[in-house]
């Protein structure tokens, strides 16, 4: 029984990190849907994106600091894939100063997010599957 959980924890985790990673390359990081957006409304992307970058790599070194246990990986996953969607709301508006603290929003929760997963993933995969999961 203990296997059957172990591997649920795994199969949530790779999906939780997957459907992340989808938003995180097709929006955050200079992704189509981003530049799509960002030309349509003749906005000059180059410091939205810089902007977003920034903040992810501030995510990912301060998650570090937090993520101590696998309760608060949890939470802080879950959490921070809500934050990047409610932060995602302002695009569907003219480009304003909340395009610019959205992206900042959602790329600090999207990097906390990619710390977590990197906490459950070595809670839940063993050293010679960690290969495999990241593929």
């Amino acid at each position: 029984m203990a296997q059957v959980k172990a591997t649920n924890n795994r199969f949530f985790s790779i999906a939780g990190f997957s459907l992340l990673f989808a938003y995180l390359l097709s929006f955050l990081f200079e992704g189509q849907v981003l530049y799509s957006m960002l030309a349509y409304n003749n906005v000059v992307g180059s410091p939205y994106i810089l902007v977003a970058i920034i903040a992810h790599f501030a995510g990912l070194f301060s998650g570090g600091f937090f993520v101590k246990s696998q309760i608060i990986a949890r939470y802080t996953m879950l959490g921070s894939m809500v934050i990047c969607l409610m932060a995602t709301v302002p695009f569907y508006f003219s480009p304003s100063l909340l395009w610019a603290v959205g992206l900042i929003v959602s790329g600090y929760a999207g990097g906390c997010a990619v710390a977590s997963w990197g906490y459950s993933l070595k809670a839940f995969t063993s050293k010679n599957q960690r290969i495999k999961s990241c593929a």
